[in-house]
């Protein structure tokens, strides 16, 4: 692609542990740009304000990316490194919290009591989201830790906190899941508003997969 990355390993303030890719950055940037706006397009196209969330999520992705790519043409002096690494670190719980509207919206949708163990389908995304914010919080107090500038004591300190908020938000995604085998076999066996089609499938499926890129 013609760009050229300087990169010295030896050199005390190099940002990566490794030669950088700027092409490759530029690529995963681009893909996420695309999905950006397809997000963006097909919720102004449907009218689903609720899909600001997994926009928001994809525009973090892919303004990290960015920035991402730029710091990759200098790797000796600090740049935008930082602010990529905390964008594409927190973006997923952006994800993941659009996962649990859309799961919330299912079950009021498809179910005929509009709850699962006793979880109504208008609480359901609350009670996920506000354990997402709370990962969201304690992940991005450690990556902000574990950025330029708070020395190497502090750092670590960061990335244990952070680390901490990955297992954190495991364990509501593990929560999160079993409710959504939960609502599958009801859904399999015939208990479901049968009016409303078999567009669940596929969105139950697509969680599954979804969930499974963010673990």
């Amino acid at each position: 692609m013609g760009l050229t990355a300087k990169c010295d390993l030896t050199n005390e303030n190099a940002q990566y542990p490794y030669c950088a890719s700027p092409p490759a950055a530029i690529i995963f940037s681009v893909l996420f740009g695309i999905t950006f706006i397809g997000h963006l397009a097909l919720a102004i196209l449907y009218r689903k304000r609720f899909c600001w969330v997994i926009i928001v999520g994809s525009g973090w992705e892919c303004l990290g990316l960015v920035m991402r790519a730029y710091s990759t043409l200098d790797q000796t002096k600090s740049s935008t490194l930082a602010a990529a690494q905390l964008l594409v670190l927190l973006a997923p719980l952006w994800i993941n919290a659009f996962v649990y509207m859309v799961f919330g919206r299912m079950v009021y949708y498809f179910t005929p009591n509009r709850k699962i163990k006793g979880i109504k389908a208008e609480s359901m995304a609350k009670i996920f989201i506000w354990l997402d914010v709370t990962a969201f919080i304690i992940q991005g107090t450690g990556g902000i830790l574990d950025s330029d500038g708070f020395g190497e004591k502090l750092n670590r300190a960061g990335m244990n906190i952070y680390t901490a908020g990955i297992a954190v938000q495991e364990f509501f995604i593990l929560c999160f899941c079993a409710l959504l085998i939960v609502f599958h076999k009801r859904m399999l066996s015939g208990y479901r508003n049968v009016e409303r089609g078999n567009q669940w499938n596929l969105m139950v499926y697509g969680m599954y997969v979804t969930l499974l890129c963010l673990t």
